[in-house]
């Protein structure tokens, strides 16, 4: 039955056809029609010719042909030689759809203002497949009637939902399915459009979309994939006409011929790829501040390559550049961990890799920088903050060594040294810088000392002299017997000679840099003694001396000494 229809059932006859009855399913066979018709259930319309959707007539839903969607369905049945036109999301068939042709066929179907054919590659009149869309969720699956309301679960089997899924299967198309039934062999195509959530599903990468089927219990993988020429934008019978497929738009095709009915529906899905990723070392230990560089390869080769690391919680893509601390006195362990851009919904494919940073030595010295005095030694011991082979090298010289420093300087000079600390375990970490310290060594001086005679007598003076090269002003600070002490600012210093004054003197003489120089002299202070019986002669160069002349006296005495001589004589010489 044909007939002009409203949502409530409100018929008019508006065309004539031959009826005949098969198998309690009545047949109305048409040589062309046009929309605004309903096939009731148990009944099929067919098509022999080629139907126009835009020929819409005057009703409620011109160019909408609907069918009944429960059991048993009514269909719009396309048999050999015929074919349709100018379907679109305003002209369409909203229900069921049979071919009875042979080859590849394209059902021109829709639901709730939607046009979303789908096709086979092959179907027969003795073995017809069928087809119809559903513009709902699978989980709820109920869909509008165009008699008004809601239709039921649809079809038997139902509910779809999204979440019950395999384990490669990603996010589940929520917004459609299809119901494709029959029994011959063919490769389903299915379409989608902005309404599709593609995105995410599969990113921005249709080469992760594929058809899935509920097979009764969950979603299933059918291996798929997307069409160059977009099903979509067709709008006739013809297949694979249209613009590309892209994520706004597209369609998509089994890789391989399946019975249709062989799954309850059909809609699309991300595909979990099995991808590996393989890193160039999954462990690494390294000194604090060095580079970490770690990179990637995929199977299948070009995937990309997300990371994190923790501590720290950084990110990155592609492979690592990075340079992590050790600031404390243990090393860290950090973690890094690639995965790829996963499909939305599936499992994320990962791979860790294992870097532990060493802590690298803190140096500190003492007495970093110091001036010393020629041939003196110069002193620098360090501390590190953990166990560490101290490193130097002295920068005029070349000359290298390990530990303290402490060294004689016979020269006069700046001397610059570099410092750093190599730790000892668990791995051959460097200071993060070098130290300069710097020594400077200031001439020494040469220092006499000498006295005003290697005997003394007791009573006698006692003078002690010191003299420095290179001349300047110094401090002397002298030492003797029996605590003899004195402090001057002078090279000389006197005394009256006692008889404990016998022995060695020490002079050291100190610049203002404090160099000094050091000296002794050894003195012996005696007590001298006057003989008492002296043989004295006097003798005059002349016996006779005329008035205004001269004469010279002389006298010996012995024995031989140290006299004291008093002469006298007439008038009172």
């Amino acid at each position: 039955m044909m007939g002009n229809y409203t949502k409530q059932h409100k018929w008019s006859v508006l065309l004539t056809f031959v009826f005949t009855i098969c198998s309690f399913m009545v047949r109305a066979q048409s040589g062309s029609s046009f929309g605004n018709t309903f096939v009731h259930t148990n009944e099929e319309m067919g098509v022999f010719v080629q139907h126009n959707f835009l020929n819409g007539g005057s009703g409620i839903l011109p160019g909408i042909v609907g069918t009944e969607r429960t059991n048993p369905k009514g269909f719009v049945s396309f048999n050999t030689g015929s074919s349709w036109v100018a379907a679109s999301s305003a002209a369409y068939t909203d229900g069921y759809v049979m071919t009875r042709q042979p080859g590849a066929f394209t059902f021109p179907i829709g639901d709730n203002n939607k046009y979303r054919p789908a096709a086979v590659s092959a179907s027969s009149a003795a073995a017809p497949a069928s087809a119809a869309y559903f513009a709902i969720d699978g989980t709820s699956a109920v869909t509008s009637s165009l008699k008004g309301g809601n239709e039921p679960i649809l079809p038997t089997g139902g509910p779809f939902p999204t979440a019950t899924k395999a384990a490669n299967v990603g996010t589940v198309d929520n917004v459609e399915y299809w119901d494709i039934d029959g029994t011959t062999p063919a490769k389903i195509t299915l379409t989608w459009d902005a309404s599709t959530p593609i995105s995410a599903m599969v990113g921005t990468n249709l080469s992760n979309l594929t058809i899935v089927g509920w097979d009764g219990t969950q979603w299933v993988a059918i291996p798929s994939t997307f069409d160059a020429s977009s099903l979509l934008q067709n709008t006739s019978a013809s297949v694979f006409t249209g613009l590309p497929s892209s994520l706004g738009a597209g369609s998509i095709t089994t890789n391989a011929a399946l019975v249709p009915g062989s799954f309850t529906v059909y809609t699309l899905a991300g595909i979990c790829p099995n991808i590996l990723i393989t890193p160039s070392v999954t462990s690494l230990s390294i000194c604090s501040g060095a580079e970490v560089a770690i990179t990637y390869t995929t199977t299948p080769a070009g995937e990309q390559v997300l990371w994190t690391r923790m501590p720290g919680n950084m990110t990155g893509i592609g492979n690592i550049t990075d340079y992590p601390a050790a600031t404390g006195t243990t090393p860290v362990s950090y973690t890094y961990t690639a995965s790829t851009a996963p499909v939305v919904g599936c499992p994320i494919n990962t791979t860790a890799t294992i870097v532990t940073v060493n802590p690298v030595p803190i140096v500190t010295p003492s007495f970093c920088s110091q001036t010393i005095c020629s041939g003196q030694t110069g002193a620098i011991t360090f501390n590190s903050s953990i166990p560490a082979t101290i490193n130097w090298l002295r920068v005029e010289d070349g000359l290298t060594g390990t530990g303290d420093i402490s060294s004689l300087f016979a020269t006069a000079g700046n001397f610059t040294y570099k410092i750093w600390g190599l730790s000892a375990s668990p791995a051959s970490c460097p200071s993060s810088t070098t130290i300069t310290c710097t020594i400077l060594v200031t001439p020494g001086l040469t220092v006499a000392a000498t006295a005003n005679s290697a005997t003394v007598c007791v009573g006698s003076p006692l003078s002690l002299s010191a003299s420095a090269v290179p001349a300047g002003t110094y401090t002397y600070n002298w030492t003797g017997p029996n605590g003899y002490v004195s402090t001057s600012a002078n090279p000389t210093v006197s005394a009256t000679a006692t008889l404990t004054q016998s022995g060695t003197y020490t002079v050291v003489v100190t610049d203002a840099a404090g160099c000094s120089g050091t000296a002794t002299v050894a003195v012996s202070v005696t007590v001298c003694t006057v003989p008492c019986n002296l043989t004295v002669t006097a003798l005059a160069s002349l016996t006779a001396v005329c008035v205004g002349g001269s004469v010279n006296l002389s006298s010996t005495v012995t024995p031989t000494g140290s006299y004291t001589y008093a002469w006298s004589g007439s008038n009172g010489f």
